[in-house]
């Protein structure tokens, strides 16, 4: 019975994920950025990008901190963890198109800024 159980949640769990990937592809694909019109958006861009990292970064580490996570590993985990942004896209799925273009910019230009920086702070052996 077990073996059952186990079989049918990871089907369970394959099918919410082909579907939570078709969702997030025909949603980024459906985005339009020319809706971002204006020097007073585009900071809001930029400035978005800030919040939601420092957000993240800081609450990501005050929790590592507190499990006494070396810092230096616990930046790591807060860079890592800087790159799931897609939460904000489906929460943002009801604001409009002029902010979700936004997020998923803001989640694109995070997730490319992520990589150089990590192998800057984490050197492989």
């Amino acid at each position: 019975m077990d073996y059952l159980l186990l079989l049918s949640l990871r089907s369970l769990r394959t099918l919410f994920l082909f579907f939570c990937y078709l969702f997030f592809a025909i949603r980024v694909l459906k985005t339009n950025l020319t809706l971002i019109k204006g020097a007073a958006r585009w900071k809001f861009v930029i400035s978005m990008i800030h919040f939601t990292c420092i957000g993240k970064v800081f609450g990501t580490l005050v929790v590592s901190l507190l499990f006494q996570i070396p810092v230096r590993e616990g930046v790591i985990f807060c860079l890592l963890r800087n790159t799931e942004g897609f939460i904000e896209i489906i929460v943002l799925n009801v604001l409009g198109d002029e902010v979700l273009s936004i997020m998923v910019l803001v989640t694109i230009m995070m997730t490319t800024i992520i990589s150089p920086t990590m192998t800057l702070i984490h050197k492989p052996r």
